[in-house]
């Protein structure tokens, strides 16, 4: 376990947001171990044309937001938010697969395939090929992660319903960074009880800890699990 323990973690995001949504506790807890975090944003977040002034602002935001949590490898994409069902998907496959390739992950978060935003289906779909367990692809584990405001907005359904499994114990403090992260994205946050506000984070956050008889918790569904 102490070998797992140490292995290149790696966080595929759709969005900009997604990956504190999801992960923002567990990231820190990974890098409090001393494992390499990288997180990749497979498009910008906008849903129509952006200029590029839009885009640097948005990829500050998500160095920001990464700057509080303790992540220095971000990498992103440049496709375009809420069109991915328009690109082809042997180039949206290579490209992440040609990227885990060069970072070689041990164990890799991303998106639930049963979210109602179809962006988070189809970077599931590439995630999962880019994990194929061949041709000297050698990730241990995957695991989804919910992301507010999509994971449970979608209808519920035995075959895509988001079942956690893999519960990530928090502290106070994981949850205040975590939230710290997300206000650095200014135009993605809203007012509770909107799901994606501060206060959603904390509430969630609470609910899933009191799934294990914990304070606080993330939440994930495992995959694959590949015991070396």
């Amino acid at each position: 376990m102490s070998d797992f323990e140490q292995k290149n973690v790696v966080v595929v995001a759709a969005h900009p947001d997604d990956e504190v949504l999801g992960v923002g506790g567990t990231i820190q807890k990974h890098i409090r171990k001393g494992r390499s975090v990288t997180v990749i944003y497979v498009t910008d977040g906008f849903y129509g044309d952006a200029d590029d002034d839009m885009v640097s602002s948005k990829r500050k935001n998500a160095t920001d937001a990464m700057n509080i949590l303790g992540v220095t490898d971000i990498i992103f994409l440049g496709f375009k938010g809420l069109r991915l069902d328009s690109y082809k998907k042997s180039l949206l496959n290579s490209t992440l697969t040609d990227t885990f390739k060069k970072i070689k992950p041990k164990i890799v978060y991303t998106h639930h395939w049963g979210d109602v935003n179809f962006d988070h289906e189809i970077v599931f779909d590439m995630t999962i090929v880019a994990c194929r367990p061949h041709r000297g692809m050698t990730i241990d584990a995957l695991y989804t992660y919910e992301t507010l405001s999509s994971t449970e907005w979608a209808a519920p359904n035995r075959d895509s319903s988001f079942l956690p499994n893999t519960f990530v114990i928090l502290d106070d403090e994981a949850v205040s960074l975590k939230v710290a992260a997300l206000e650095q994205y200014v135009t993605e946050i809203f007012d509770y009880p909107h799901p994606r506000s501060s206060q959603g984070i904390r509430v969630l956050a609470q609910h899933r800890g009191l799934m294990i008889s914990e304070e606080f918790a993330e939440a994930f569904h495992l995959v694959r699990h590949i015991n070396r």
